[in-house]
């Protein structure tokens, strides 16, 4: 919820900057494209928490 108020392109910048610094340490290993699926991964993962899973444009479509 602490990104309930935050638009998705600030969500991405942050998520972007965790990244790094994960890289940074080596907490993270992999190429530019893994990289680029684990930014998408989680900003839709922060953005589906933070609202409420109601945000249908993001949810997961049913099986």
């Amino acid at each position: 919820r602490r990104d309930a108020s935050r638009q998705r392109h600030d969500i991405e910048t942050r998520v972007r900057q965790q990244l790094t610094r994960e890289y940074a340490t080596g907490r993270f290993r992999g190429d530019k494209e893994a990289l680029k699926r684990e930014v998408e991964r989680r900003v839709q993962e922060r953005m589906l928490l933070s609202r409420g899973n109601n945000y249908t444009r993001l949810a997961t479509a049913p099986l």
